[in-house]
């Protein structure tokens, strides 16, 4: 049976968790990495908004303009791409189809009001040749070739850069 790429998070957290409570000294033994996701103090409100069509307000920090903009938005998901999240909603100013990193978000308000919309979206398939975040839609997705030692090879088989890659030794 294969198992979807949420359960699967679920039970790997699940299982870590497990262990670690069955020796709380774990300090020598298991190691995480230093980097923490930034963005997920917000992750709780913004879920909460999708879950209940709640209209959301925050600034947000665009790396590539340097500037921050106010946005109000329909919230729709949530993902993570590269141990960041992502935030995916409707921005009301022009309709389009966005993703904010929840790590340049600031002054988040969740608004006692719902939007009514009801978009046609499919998410899952919107990502689908998607790496991480991006989605270039006017763009066909294009073979890329990679290639590298038996050895390297052996751990980008092992984990895959794209659910579409196939590997070949």
């Amino acid at each position: 049976m294969e198992v979807d790429e949420y359960n699967q998070k679920l039970l790997e957290t699940f299982q870590v968790n497990n262990a670690i409570n069955q020796r709380p000294d774990f300090a020598g033994t298991v190691f995480f990495e230093s980097r923490k996701p930034s963005g997920v103090d917000h992750f709780y409100d913004l879920f909460f908004a999708i879950r209940n069509k709640r209209i959301v307000e925050f600034e947000h920090y665009n790396y590539k303009n340097k500037i921050m903009s106010s946005r109000k938005v329909h919230p729709l998901a949530l993902k993570q791409s590269k141990d960041r999240w992502y935030l995916i909603a409707v921005d009301t100013n022009d309709k389009a189809l966005k993703s904010f990193g929840l790590d340049r978000i600031n002054y988040l308000d969740v608004s006692d009001k719902s939007f009514r919309e009801k978009y046609n979206f499919n998410l899952r398939e919107h990502f689908r040749n998607a790496f991480g975040v991006m989605n270039l839609s006017e763009q066909n997705p294009e073979k890329i070739v990679l290639r590298c030692s038996r050895h390297q090879g052996e751990y980008i088989r092992s984990f895959p850069l794209h659910h579409s890659q196939k590997g070949y030794l």
